[in-house]
């Protein structure tokens, strides 16, 4: 409800309760005389609780703040208020004012303010925050002025915050500082790190013909400043110094490419070691030369003192083994016959032989030398061929074969090498591969300046192995092995080379067996010759053909067995070893005397009991 008070000057009860909007700008432009523009969408219902009575002007704010909780605003315009939303009020046609502020009013009105020390856009986002969101800031780098749209009254709040903000800055005076020992550019891009702040406020330089920092800030930045120059401008101790470190474990060449990787890395940043730093090897020495500042110089013998360190060794017990399992059998008759060839007489000549086994014709020169297996045959006394020779007449033959190989292909090399550094032993031959050839042919067909290319390779046992020893005595093993060798051939060209390799990385418990591989070949064939129909016949066909079945299984395996080296007494055992089975030999060689017969052959070698399974490392079988 709206009531004014006659006897009370100029006072209004400005009192609604749940009122429409409308009627209470209806009674605001009653009491006020303004005139008022109301957009459509201004609705809603209104409460205002206002006790005392209040001026017209009091009412008024009270009106707009109305409006304001509601969302809409007033702008004063072509002399009339609009009534809008919130929204719209910063792009209507709102008053401007300069320095100068409008009406004491909170309607919407855009002001623009000059500033005179401050760069505008440097407060934009600093007031930014403090202007609603129907509101609008903006700067003018060209005019130096920053524009505003708000109520007024806010308007007046950022006016003062800028009043304060626009101030010139104590620049101060220019200082030229001196410098003795210290480098004037160094010490200014130290400065430019240490006080990182906007232009125009300090303002450091430097002048390499005096060595000397100029200085442009306040009085206390500037007492600051040439404290701290005054506090590095001192001479540098031991600037350069030449000193020798000899190695008493490491290479020094090795070393040397390591610390010259830490040359200038991070200088620039004060950290690192400085470019100016030299690092030279004497290999005959094994010693390093550093020409360095003393804190560059105590940082290399810190990393040297780290590195110069006996490594660990690792002992590799090996043993190879190529296992060949062959079962043979054979069985077959044959016949033969030779009638009427002595002198010039025509006679007859027939039987069966076949290619498998001893053929009967061989039998014929040597009956006693027909092989392994049982024999038999019938003779019928000899025959004189026509040149004269005499053989037997051997009618018929028949042989039966049941066999069974083990070969055990053992080689034990034994591998002593440094942590993380790669052994390798290699037993075998060295043998040519033609790889390619030339000849040229004259007009007579004879051929000049033949020569063939040739590659040679090594054929035979290789084991190379790279230990790292791990957490725990746990060592890292990368493994190589091979065993080749040649088929036989008659010469160097089309050489064909069996193979067997495995190549693999596996971790072992230290002085703990592991083994690797397993069946790499398993052979089986079958081999019939017959003679055709007779061959055929069920049982009685046995005696017209020859029958041989074989079945050869091969196995590589390589069990090794790594062990830390870390006294030299630790190598005391297996050198103590290796000399008793040598010193063994050598006495049973002296018991032959001068017989040349081989000594007995063991089986294996002596292993030690392998741990459990869960304690081996098995590497993967290859076939």
């Amino acid at each position: 409800m709206l009531v004014i008070n006659a006897a009370m000057a100029q006072q209004v009860n400005f009192d609604f309760e749940d009122a429409n909007l409308r009627t209470v700008i209806q009674a605001v432009a009653e009491f006020s005389g303004r005139n008022f523009l109301v957009d459509p969408r201004v609705q809603g219902k209104v409460t205002v609780v206002a006790p005392t009575p209040l001026t017209e002007e009091q009412a008024y704010k009270v009106f707009q703040a109305v409006l304001e909780v509601n969302g809409f605003v007033t702008v004063e315009a072509d002399g009339a208020i609009k009534i809008v939303p919130a929204e719209e009020g910063k792009i209507r046609n709102t008053n401007v004012f300069d320095e100068t502020p409008g009406a004491n009013n909170d309607d919407i009105q855009t002001r623009v303010l000059h500033l005179t020390y401050v760069n505008p856009e440097r407060l934009v986002p600093i007031l930014r925050p403090l202007v609603p969101a129907y509101g609008h800031m903006a700067a003018d780098s060209e005019s130096s002025s920053l524009i505003i749209t708000d109520r007024a009254a806010n308007i007046e709040r950022l006016v003062s915050i800028v009043s304060r903000l626009d101030r010139p800055a104590e620049t101060g005076e220019v200082e030229v500082i001196p410098l003795v020992h210290a480098s004037a550019k160094e010490m200014s891009e130290l400065l430019g790190r240490l006080y990182p702040t906007e232009a125009g406020i300090l303002t450091v330089m430097d002048d390499a013909r005096t060595n000397s920092l100029i200085v442009k800030t306040d009085v206390a930045t500037r007492d600051e400043i040439k404290n701290i120059a005054r506090e590095l401008d001192m001479p540098a101790e031991r600037t350069g110094d030449t000193n020798v470190i000899f190695l008493n474990n490491a290479d020094a060449e090795n070393l040397v490419e390591v610390l010259q990787n830490m040359v200038g890395s991070n200088a620039n940043q004060g950290e690192g070691i400085s470019s100016n730093t030299e690092i030279m090897a004497d290999p005959d020495t094994n010693a390093i030369i550093v020409n360095a500042t003393k804190s560059d110089f105590n940082t290399i013998s810190q990393v040297i003192e780290n590195l110069d360190v006996r490594r660990l060794q690792v002992y590799v017990e090996a043993l190879i083994a190529e296992v060949s399992t062959e079962f043979a059998r054979e069985f077959g008759i044959q016949f033969q016959t030779a009638e009427g060839l002595e002198s010039d007489n025509t006679g007859f000549v027939g039987g069966s032989s076949f290619g498998v086994g001893t053929s009967i014709q061989d039998a014929t020169l040597n009956p006693l030398g027909v092989g392994a297996g049982f024999s038999m045959g019938f003779i019928d006394g000899t025959i004189t061929l026509p040149d004269g020779t005499e053989i037997v007449n051997l009618a018929g033959l028949a042989r039966a074969l049941d066999d069974q190989t083990n070969a055990n292909i053992l080689s034990t090399p034994n591998l002593l090498t440094m942590d993380n550094q790669e052994a390798e032993i290699v037993v075998g031959q060295n043998v040519p591969f033609v790889t390619g050839s030339f000849s040229q042919t004259n007009a007579g067909t004879a051929v000049q300046n033949p020569f063939q290319t040739i590659e040679r390779r090594d054929v035979g046992l290789t084991l190379r192995i790279k230990p790292q020893i791990t957490e725990g005595s746990a060592i890292k093993m990368e493994i190589f092995q091979e065993v080749s060798s040649v088929a036989p051939r008659n010469e160097a060209r089309d050489i064909v080379t069996n193979t067997r390799s495995l190549q693999t990385t596996v971790v072992a418990e230290d002085n703990r067996m592991i083994v690797l591989g397993g069946l790499i070949q398993d052979d089986i064939s079958q081999n019939r010759q017959k003679i055709p129909l007779l061959g055929d016949i069920p049982i009685l066909g046995n005696l017209f053909s020859y029958r041989r079945n074989s079945r050869e299984k091969t196995n590589l395996l390589i069990f090794l067995r790594p062990r830390i080296i870390r006294v030299s007494g630790d190598m005391d055992e297996p050198t103590r070893k290796k000399y008793e089975y040598l010193d063994e030999l050598s006495a049973e060689q002296d018991m032959r005397q001068d017989d040349d017969t081989l000594p007995p052959l063991e089986e294996w070698d002596y292993i030690a009991p392998v741990g459990q399974p869960e304690d081996a490392a098995t590497g993967g079988d290859s076939q």
